[in-house]
């Protein structure tokens, strides 16, 4: 949820619907957005496993971004 429709969840269409029905049966407010809307998210992030000593990224395929570590 986002604070401006605090009670929709909105869901990115290549979600099943199936989800979304179970969700509604819930009690949520459930709209579809279509697949890879870049309102969607916008996160890059990088997670260093000192145990192993290795960095691991990623950057979210809806908006120009990578993830870079050394």
């Amino acid at each position: 949820p986002h604070p401006y429709s605090p009670n929709l969840l909105q869901l990115e269409g290549r979600i099943p619907e199936t989800t979304g029905s179970e969700l509604t049966r819930r009690g949520h407010d459930v709209a579809f957005w279509p697949d890879w809307e870049w309102h969607a998210g916008a996160v890059c992030a990088i997670l260093y496993d000192s145990k192993a000593q290795v960095l691991e990224g990623a950057a979210d395929p809806r908006r120009s971004g990578s993830s870079l570590g050394w």
